[in-house]
């Protein structure tokens, strides 16, 4: 789905190293099931406006705004693609959504998927990387399933690469995570040619209340500065002021991950609505506005 580039095999290295283990045990785990489903590539889709919900710090909907996403859903001019992490509040509000994803292989996701038992939503597609645990494959039997993998080395020219043999071996796609769910369901939405995709919960940030200290990429970057965490701190971490006036809290890595989404963005001449306050996705393809502002455009 995406053309790679060295900085994006550098930022999937990254989480490689962090997970290898667990993802090759889930998908020795998987393999059977990976390779009887269907590839996400064979996903049927409606070229409409799609809101993507992503569970960034700025995933904060009110009341309102869940009621006017539902009735715009309900009357067929949107479609909702949601996060898992967002997956039960959505139901909550009687929004059921066209498309959610996992790409983690954490068994804590599995929890995510609790709330099918309660809610039984009709109609919504599940896409699963390959390498979700194994409890999330059992959570989501029941629905429309599509498969693809995730690249986490370099797949082209003559080095050897895992992630080409993962494809072979599960005949799925090669798709880039792009550091987070709600990203890679953004492009999900680009590529099946939405306009407008509207953003609410992308980030690429850590918000402005979060520590360094209590960040995912924390721990790796304390083992590559040999634990010096004045280091760490000034060459990992930064504060940026965004186009909603708010100074929040990065890091090399999502910021790497903003750089791959903005170029790709650019490459795709596609029209981006970011209503996501905590966001540091800008740029020329990229209108910044509060939701309310956004949904009058649908």
């Amino acid at each position: 789905m995406l053309v790679l580039t060295s900085l994006s095999d550098q930022l999937s290295q990254l989480t490689y190293v962090r997970k290898e283990q667990m993802w090759f045990e889930n998908l020795a785990d998987n393999l059977d099931v990976v390779r009887a489903g269907r590839d996400v590539l064979a996903m049927p889709h409606e070229v409409k406006p799609v809101i993507v919900l992503g569970a960034g710090p700025s995933y904060n909907v009110k009341q309102e705004e869940f009621h006017r996403i539902r009735r715009l859903a309900f009357d067929g001019k949107i479609n909702v693609f949601a996060a898992d992490k967002t997956l039960e509040s959505l139901l909550e509000n009687r929004i059921t959504p066209s498309l959610t994803a996992s790409l983690d292989g954490d068994p804590v996701i599995a929890k995510f998927y609790s709330c099918l038992k309660q809610y039984n939503p009709v109609g919504m597609k599940i896409c699963l990387a390959s390498m979700v645990h194994p409890s999330v494959v059992e959570a989501t039997k029941d629905y429309d399933r599509y498969w693809f993998n995730i690249v986490f080395d370099k797949i082209d020219g003559s080095d050897v690469s895992i992630s080409r043999a993962v494809h072979w071996m599960t005949r799925k796609c090669l798709t880039n995570g792009l550091g987070n769910v709600g990203s890679w369901l953004s492009f999900a939405a680009v590529e099946m040619e939405a306009k407008p995709v509207i953003l609410i919960g992308i980030d690429f940030s850590y918000g402005v209340e979060t520590s360094p200290m209590k960040t995912p990429y924390w721990n790796g970057f304390m083992k590559q500065y040999g634990g010096d965490t004045k280091k760490v701190i000034k060459e990992c971490f930064h504060y940026e002021t965004n186009s909603f006036g708010n100074r929040v809290l990065t890091d090399i890595v999502f910021d790497g991950y903003r750089g791959l989404f903005l170029e790709a963005l650019d490459r795709m001449k596609t029209e981006v609505i970011n209503c996501s306050p905590y966001s540091i996705v800008n740029g020329p393809r990229v209108k910044c506005m509060l939701i309310d502002e956004a949904l009058k455009q649908v």
